[in-house]
């Protein structure tokens, strides 16, 4: 329910430009969510029928043209939100069924707008922070609308509500940080540190004030966790349980929390904040308990083997990021290539994983080379600067099925006549023959 902005809603067509293509579109009800009421980027926070950008239905667009359902989108818009959510929960309770709800609120992003008596709570403010502050009451209300329904659907005990903000406030807006470093866009505490709570009363008892450090990578693994849940494969899944600091069996977490943005990266390991610069060197950290403005860069306090351990720790994950961006978590164990350098998955290293956008540090040349959609049933299309490169289909054994040279910035392959399964687009290089990417399709 809400702000879904992982995926276009219409495979032609974007509120952005630039994401207006089909390698974009990943709505939810191809998502295996069995109920969606999602708008694909922000929208207005007080009568969201004026806005452009629409709200999907189970996947079918709220059409404001006709009277009913336009006055659907009336008011507050985290309250036209909690009018699906609501009935949404009640059916699952009456039909005995647990249920996950994911509840993204378009309040406070921009063009955040509150409505008349929202903004007359706070009169003595600018306009602007009228309508900001407006706006996030009238969210507050919603979430005490669904604790009353929980309670009242008797389900309030074993319901497990996780809140938290997204990122911190943007530049020149009302939002605060309470004095830590930056905001929206920065990889320091005001940009990434998050007001957040977690509301379990048949677990937590006694409302407590955490300095536990956690992030959403945690939220899937306590998941699994809570539900004793034996994941289907052992790809490796970022961040840790909580269930146990939940529990009172643990103070401090294990794991890391890696922040990447766009190719900076910052790596939160123990108590100690670790910043590294575009090209990947380590040039500040942080006592995130002592010292949460971030005022005192201690790197200099830290030895030449200590920064260069954690360097090397951060490039790995990052290897891990780009071994699943190429697709090579979907490739059985015994895959090989017809390219002789290939020596199966067991032996591949950080040095054998091509760069991505997603790479710690600047790779030089941006990656541009797209294959979707994927999963596909019949067809899929590579995209990107094409010009230098013979395009391969390689099949799990290694075998060549399909050998193309493209001139075109974006070329179909039909692979209707195979079987479904895991195969391999590779790229190489008219130059210099060697393969410079290879990436997973998958066809179901």
């Amino acid at each position: 329910f809400g702000k879904w902005h992982i995926g276009t809603l219409d495979p032609n067509h974007s509120p952005k430009a630039s994401r207006a293509f089909p390698k974009y579109f990943a709505p939810p009800w191809e998502r295996d969510y069995d109920v969606s009421f999602v708008t694909e980027s922000s929208i207005s926070t007080w009568d969201p029928i004026s806005t452009k950008n629409p709200y999907y239905e189970n996947g079918v667009v709220v059409d404001k043209d006709i009277p009913e359902q336009r006055a659907t989108l009336e008011g507050d818009d985290s309250r036209v939100m909690m009018d699906r959510i609501i009935p949404f929960i009640e059916d699952a309770v009456n039909n005995d069924t647990p249920f996950l709800s994911v509840v993204w609120f378009h309040a406070p992003h921009t063009p955040y707008k509150a409505g008349p008596s929202y903004k007359a709570m706070y009169s003595d403010y600018t306009s602007d922070e009228q309508n900001y502050y407006g706006c996030i009451t009238a969210m507050d209300d919603q979430v005490g609308r669904l604790q009353a329904k929980l309670e009242e659907l008797g389900v309030d005990d074993n319901t497990f509500i996780l809140f938290c903000s997204d990122n911190g406030p943007e530049r020149n807006k009302p939002g605060q940080t309470g004095g830590l470093r930056e905001r929206k866009r920065s990889l320091y505490n005001g940009g990434v540190i998050v007001p957040s709570f977690i509301k379990w009363p048949s677990k937590i008892t006694t409302p407590t004030e955490s300095s536990f450090q956690t992030s959403v990578l945690d939220i899937v693994p306590t998941v699994v966790d809570i539900l004793d849940y034996d994941m289907p494969d052992d790809r490796p899944i970022d961040g840790e349980s909580i269930l146990p600091f939940l529990e009172g069996d643990s103070s401090s977490r294990t794991s890391v929390i890696p922040f990447l943005h766009n190719q900076i990266m910052s790596w939160i390991e123990g108590d100690y904040k670790y910043k590294f610069d575009l090209e990947g060197n380590l040039i500040e950290v942080f006592d995130m308990v002592n010292d949460r403005f971030e005022n005192t860069n201690l790197v200099s306090s830290f030895t030449t083997e200590n920064l260069q351990q954690i360097t090397q720790d951060a490039q790995e994950w990052n290897c891990s990021v780009n071994w699943s961006y190429w697709g090579y978590d979907y490739l059985p164990n015994d895959f090989t290539t017809s390219d002789e350098t290939w020596l199966g998955l067991p032996h591949i290293t950080c040095a054998d994983v091509p760069d991505s956008h997603l790479s710690m540090n600047n790779p030089g040349e941006k990656i541009n080379f797209e294959v979707y959609p994927n999963p596909t049933t019949s067809k899929f299309f590579v995209s990107g600067k094409l010009d230098n490169y013979k395009i391969r289909l390689i099949d799990t054994k290694g075998s060549i099925l399909k050998s193309l040279t493209s001139t075109n910035s974006k070329t179909k392959i039909d692979i209707s006549n195979y079987k479904n399964g895991v195969y391999f687009v590779e790229l190489e290089n008219k130059g210099t023959g060697k393969v410079d990417y290879r990436k997973i399709v998958i066809k179901k």
